[in-house]
């Protein structure tokens, strides 16, 4: 039955019933209502999520999608793809893989947690962005073998288009915490300093 077909037999039932049955009515029915309502959304990101996998991985006649959760996506500098990428350099020159990371490895990490700052202070919190689509798959990896993968997509609100993909497979996920507690590091370094 189409949503249609639930609001008139719920119209329907309302004017035939006391007002006990119809909150009774009402309570059983509501849930149903919410879920069909979200249907769409869920549908379209499986949609983006899989389009957009098919760009990205090594075969794309391989891949096979498994889960898509779909979540909004407000302004959060820990999802930044700016401010991700400034984390990614300080965990580099604090292991030592940079080529300047002998030379003067607190002055750059101060450097770019300024910049991670910078980037914190225009962003307007809390703002409606996009969506963040948390997406499994099934596909070859470079040795033609089968494996599942789990990436986070950042879309833009009608999902037409991908902002950034967090790979979370084989320890990214481990790394992606660990730079956003740079990220959060730097910004409570920002606030001590003043």
């Amino acid at each position: 039955m189409t949503s249609c077909g639930h609001t008139l037999c719920f119209l329907y039932l309302c004017r035939q019933t006391d007002s006990s049955m119809k909150k009774l009515i009402i309570t059983l029915l509501a849930p149903a209502a919410l879920l069909a309502a979200c249907h769409p959304l869920q549908s379209q990101g499986e949609a983006a999520a899989e389009r957009i996998m098919r760009q990205n991985v090594l075969n794309p006649a391989s891949y096979h999608a498994i889960d898509t959760r779909v979540d909004s996506l407000l302004t959060d500098i820990r999802y930044n793809m700016d401010a991700l990428a400034l984390a990614k350099q300080i965990l580099r020159l604090e292991h030592g893989t940079t080529p300047d990371a002998d030379t003067r490895p607190s002055a750059a990490v101060a450097e770019l947690e300024a910049k991670i700052r910078t980037i914190d202070s225009r962003l307007t919190k809390g703002a409606f962005t996009g969506w963040r689509l948390h997406h499994r798959f099934r596909a070859n990896n470079m040795s033609g073998q089968q494996v599942d993968d789990e990436v986070i997509l950042f879309v833009d609100r009608e999902m037409k288009y991908c902002q950034g993909i967090l790979s979370l497979s084989q320890g990214k996920a481990e790394e992606v915490e660990r730079l956003r507690e740079i990220i959060g590091r730097a910004l409570r370094r920002g606030t001590s300093d003043l």
